[in-house]
């Protein structure tokens, strides 16, 4: 028989719980999109606990899918922000062109923008509000 002792089995490799993307979750759900953010806090709560039951491939596909919904839901926001952007900029011209020539809106643009100037009074000097409504008048595309 050998006296020589056994060595100890090598210790098993700790795997770290990977990220629940949480805060990011709840984040976009508040400010950005209420159905992807739902869909990710429900991964993001799943991470933890199946690490904890010992199903880390669980637990990593969870944060995963966490993660990836968070994107999506990021991603989806900035693209209808942009579309937002273009239709913007794409209806100017047309809104401009109605704005010139309908007198009837042109009269009423005028006539709300000298009622806000107008409630404004406390704050404004009387000598240079009617500068200002002249000024605003002139200036504003319907003033031309």
């Amino acid at each position: 028989m050998d006296n020589t002792p056994t060595p100890p089995p090598p210790a098993a490799v700790q795997i770290p719980c990977p990220s629940n993307y949480l805060v990011l979750s709840i984040l976009v759900t508040l400010l950005c999109c209420l159905p992807g953010g739902i869909i990710a806090i429900v991964y993001s709560c799943q991470v933890n606990s199946l690490y904890n039951a010992g199903k880390i491939t669980e637990a990593q596909n969870a944060s995963k899918w966490a993660r990836r919904w968070n994107v999506i839901s990021i991603t989806s926001l900035a693209i209808l922000f942009l579309i937002g952007i273009i239709g913007a900029i794409a209806a100017y011209p047309i809104i401009e062109e109605e704005l010139r020539n309908n007198p009837e809106l042109r009269q009423f643009i005028r006539a709300e923008i000298q009622r806000e100037l107008h409630e404004a009074q406390d704050e404004i000097p009387v000598e240079m509000r009617d500068d200002i409504i002249n000024e605003t008048l002139d200036t504003f595309p319907v003033g031309r």
